[in-house]
């Protein structure tokens, strides 16, 4: 099956048969182990191309999708539907239609679905959800639920997306591990302080910083809390000490909305010079206006907040 998938994209399969074929694996359980079983199906897990070969055998998935838009990230696949409150039931029977469609395209290609990580989020305002908290999906006579808020990729999204779930869990793991490295300040000078700070709780706040950090400032207050205690950490300033300016120009690190920013306007830039993948590029909607002083430029691309719109009127 992946073999003639192979060849579909004008790739010469006998470069990969003799990487898949006669592959053989065994269960070990306790101290029993099984007889080795050749394999028929699957890539070699723990190999350098078994990602780019799963990528190629999941790659004609969406050709199952009548309704739905697919999100692929290697085996973490997300089916996306939008539709009116009033037409909900329409929006239910269309998920349906396509769930049931990748069950068959599963079958046919050799693979099966875990319906026990299957999750299902509802994304709208308070009212829109209250109004439908009979919602829910059939997979395979498994009624599925909605869920308040699901992991995806390392970030958690909220049914309201207002991100305050993911901040929560950011502002957790990040006072627990600076609490952690607070007994051993007295060993470090400030430059390995900082390093050690920007691997374990910096990291953390930089990830996925584009998606949540447009969300209110009560929000992410808590975030901005973090960054200064770290700061006053790195620098060994006292709990109530100012240390936004210092922490920028000593250490480079910048607060939730300035960082959200930063990045929003160096994605600007990576797509106007086309470095970004193609899913990317409708996403940009760039307006010019003219004004007395000078070109302002609005984009709507995702989301925005005034430090963004200024720095790319400036740059602009």
């Amino acid at each position: 099956m992946l073999l003639s998938k192979i060849e579909a994209m004008g790739i010469n399969s006998e470069w990969f048969s003799s990487y898949l074929f006669q592959r053989s694996q065994m269960t070990k359980i306790g101290d029993t182990l099984s007889n080795p079983e050749t394999t028929k199906n699957g890539v070699p897990q723990g190999s350098i191309l078994g990602p780019s070969l799963f990528s190629i055998f999941i790659n004609n998935m969406a050709t199952a999708i009548d309704f739905s838009k697919l999100i692929v990230f290697a085996d973490d696949n997300y089916l996306l539907i939008s539709g009116f409150v009033r037409d909900w039931s329409i929006v239910r029977d269309k998920l349906e239609h396509d769930i049931c469609n990748i069950l068959s395209w599963l079958k046919i290609n050799g693979a099966k679905l875990n319906i026990d990580k299957s999750e299902l989020l509802l994304v709208g305002s308070k009212g829109m959800l209250k109004s439908l908290d009979e919602f829910h999906v059939i997979i395979d006579n498994v009624k599925i639920m909605p869920k308040p808020v699901i992991k995806c990729l390392g970030i958690y999204v909220d049914s309201e997306l207002n991100w305050s779930h993911h901040i929560n869990h950011i502002v957790k793991k990040v006072n627990y591990n600076l609490r952690c490295l607070f007994p051993y300040r007295e060993y470090f000078n400030s430059d390995k302080l900082k390093l050690l700070c920007e691997t374990l709780c910096l990291s953390h706040i930089q990830y996925m910083s584009l998606v949540w950090g447009a969300a209110t400032a009560r929000t992410i207050k808590p975030v901005k809390k973090c960054i200064k205690s770290m700061a006053r950490f790195v620098l060994g300033k006292r709990k109530f000490d100012p240390i936004t300016d210092e922490m920028t120009e000593k250490l480079g690190w910048l607060l939730p909305e300035h960082l959200y920013a930063y990045r929003y306007l160096l994605l600007i830039k990576q797509l106007l010079l086309h470095l970004c993948p193609p899913f990317f590029y409708h996403l940009l909607d760039l307006k010019l206006f003219d004004t007395r002083n000078g070109f302002i430029a609005k984009t709507s691309l995702l989301f925005r907040n005034k430090y963004a719109d200024k720095w790319l009127s400036i740059l602009l």
